[in-house]
């Protein structure tokens, strides 16, 4: 019935059914960003001030306000797994299996809009009782909703075209003959992101190939439908949800998925935003701790088991507790999304005023951004020891440090991640914001030697450090900050800032380094987050691991063009974009940009994005 309703509402023309306008105006607005964005860049300008007016607009932002507590666990446990497994096994993988593809497109549609409809009493939830409101309210969370809308969107529209999408362009990498498709910009997605684009490039030696089983017949040729568990990530809803769907859309699959206690409290509303898959049969959320966690693993119905969490999850699992020696115990394949310690590459150049302010705010908000309980928050920033603007970047950094909230750093451990750090780096800086009872300080240790830092250890909390490398320029600097990376834990994301001219003049220097950076997801000027949040580029530390040291991960997610044979992403930004990420955590309009954006990321139109584009620009 949800997909039949979806269908009948999202016919040619109508609000959620596919457009012609996009085809023809996405090519257009990609050919005119470039000259465009000198423009826009004056505008948003304009509209937010100097770094010094936009510090004084921003001290008048609500206080922080602390969430009121969240008894995590409290969901009664799964008590009968057998009866879960069985209706997954018999049932929902009987009634998935049969649903053709344009009717998933249809049920994807219906999810979407009642995703849309649950984002903003989901977000004050959490904010309220679990994560606490800080400069953008509950903007930072309705943000990882519309993270979502924008997945369920694009899998819509991959299904309902007639035939596999293609990259827009491949080329190859000049240093390894490996292959790049550009996957990004698409539509008028390309209006949220003037002048961004993203690729995807594939392992050495291996041809453009994509997964395409939809395009080759019906249902019954399509893989036979299988029953994987999710077990939930605990600190972001859009990684819970992007799991979920990753497996029931591009691997045929029935999913039961197991809410982290850390965010259960996410499961009845994501319930409600996948009514139809859950309705279906296509997936059931249970709850409980490790005791459920382990029995759904074993189960014998479970064909394979996701985890996005930590590298100690995924040796409970695979290992069962034994000396990791030879073959492990658990033989069902674990796809893993695990942590980074994730660096942050600053190369020297001519900077201005500006330049210095955007860039420090750019690093502070990969810190700040849900309290440093993420995969992809700020760790190391790497800079150039003999680059005469670092102390003015590092003084930068500091200010919005203590321009930022203190927030409650609400996962469990990490208060003792506090305590390590400040035993590792006695007389760290740190800052307190006086924001409330429980919040806690971001401690910041600058000039360290490689050889003095935690190359091992992701912090998950509030944290992180600095790291001066030599190089007197780009050229110089960029082969030895690709050296360093190579000895910190993990592969999953970085980040390169680098202007311009200084782009220009070290281009074969830049380019060599994207081609050597060990890593998922290499982000030029802009955060990693950007990586994750495009639905046709990958998610997934790079090519590697083995389950004696499995690192970032194994596995490759999101890859909405389903491209075979991944190794990682590129995303690349202009240094001096047209405004500052609408993600940011300090942005003044933060929460009224995140409400604005859900109805242009649910059914992209220009109209739509006129009001959301207003409150970008004015950061």
């Amino acid at each position: 019935a949800a997909a039949g309703a979806a269908a009948e509402a999202g016919g040619a023309g109508g609000a959620g059914g596919p457009s012609r306008l996009p085809a023809l105006l996405g090519p257009v607005w990609e050919a005119a960003g470039p000259a465009l964005r000198p423009l826009l860049h004056r505008v948003a300008g304009a509209l937010s001030g100097s770094a010094g007016s936009r510090d004084a607009k921003r001290a008048r932002t609500a206080e922080a306000v602390l969430p009121l507590g969240y008894n995590a666990g409290r969901t009664p446990p799964c008590a009968d797994v057998d009866a879960v497994m069985a209706r997954a096994a018999g049932e929902g993988c009987a009634k998935w299996g049969a649903v053709g593809r344009l009717e998933r497109a249809a049920l994807l549609r219906e999810c979407l809009r009642l995703t849309c409809a649950v984002s903003a009493a989901a977000s004050t939830y959490s904010a309220r009782y679990h994560k606490g409101s800080y400069e953008t309210g509950a903007g930072e969370e309705l943000y990882g909703w519309n993270g979502i809308a924008w997945a369920l969107r694009a899998m819509a529209e991959l299904l309902e075209r007639d035939e596999p999408t293609r990259p827009s362009a491949v080329s190859e990498d000049p240093h390894t003959g490996r292959k790049v498709c550009r996957v990004f910009p698409r539509g008028l997605d390309a209006l949220l992101f003037p002048d961004f684009t993203g690729d995807v490039w594939l392992q050495a030696g291996q041809a453009v190939e994509q997964d395409e089983f939809y395009w080759r017949g019906g249902p019954e040729t399509w893989p036979a439908p299988k029953v994987s568990l999710v077990l939930g990530a605990g600190n972001q809803v859009s990684v819970v949800a992007c799991d979920v769907l990753e497996k029931i859309v591009h691997e045929n699959a029935v999913v039961v998925c197991k809410m982290n206690p850390v965010n259960e409290y996410y499961g009845p509303f994501l319930e409600e935003a996948l009514r139809p898959l859950v309705q279906l049969g296509a997936l059931e959320i249970v709850y409980g701790g490790p005791e459920v966690g382990k029995q759904l693993c074993d189960h014998p119905t479970v064909a394979d088991v996701h985890i996005t969490g930590s590298g100690r999850t995924y040796d409970a699992i695979k290992w069962q507790g034994q000396p990791k020696v030879g073959e492990p115990p658990f033989k069902k394949h674990v796809g893993a999304e695990l942590g980074n310690k994730t660096p942050y590459i600053i190369c020297p150049g001519e900077w201005t005023e500006e330049d210095i302010d955007r860039v420090a705010r750019a690093l502070v908000g990969g810190k700040v951004n849900n309290s440093g309980h993420n995969c992809i928050a700020l760790e190391v920033i790497v800079t150039s020891k003999d680059w005469p603007q670092r102390a003015q970047l590092l003084d930068r950094v500091r200010h919005h440090f203590r321009q930022a909230q203190n927030r409650v750093s609400y996962y469990p451990g990490s208060d003792r991640a506090f305590e390590r750090f400040r035993a590792r780096y006695p007389g760290c800086e740190e800052f307190h914001g006086g924001d409330g009872a429980g919040s806690a300080p971001w401690l910041f240790k600058a000039g360290l030697n490689p050889g003095e830092m935690d190359l091992s250890t992701e912090s998950w909390c509030g944290v992180c450090v600095e790291v001066p490398l030599p190089g007197k320029d780009a050229g110089d600097f960029l082969p030895n900050a690709v050296d360093f990376t190579k000895t910190l834990f993990g592969t999953l994301a970085c980040s390169v800032y680098i202007d311009g001219k200084a782009e220009k003049l070290h281009r074969g220097a830049l380019e060599k380094a994207v081609s050597d950076l060990e890593y998922g997801a290499i982000n030029i000027n802009t955060q990693p987050v950007m990586a994750f949040a495009v639905p046709a580029l990958t998610w997934g530390g790079h090519p590697g691991s083995t389950d004696l040291d499995i690192g970032s991960g194994n596995c490759v997610t999101h890859n909405n063009l389903r491209l075979k044979n991944v190794e990682k992403c590129v995303v690349r930004a202009p240094f001096r974009a047209a405004f500052v990420e609408p993600w940011g955590h300090d942005h003044r309009n933060g929460e009224k940009l995140a409400r604005a954006l859900g109805p242009f990321v649910q059914s992209p139109s220009v109209l739509r994005l006129l009001p959301a584009s207003t409150l970008a620009m004015m950061s």
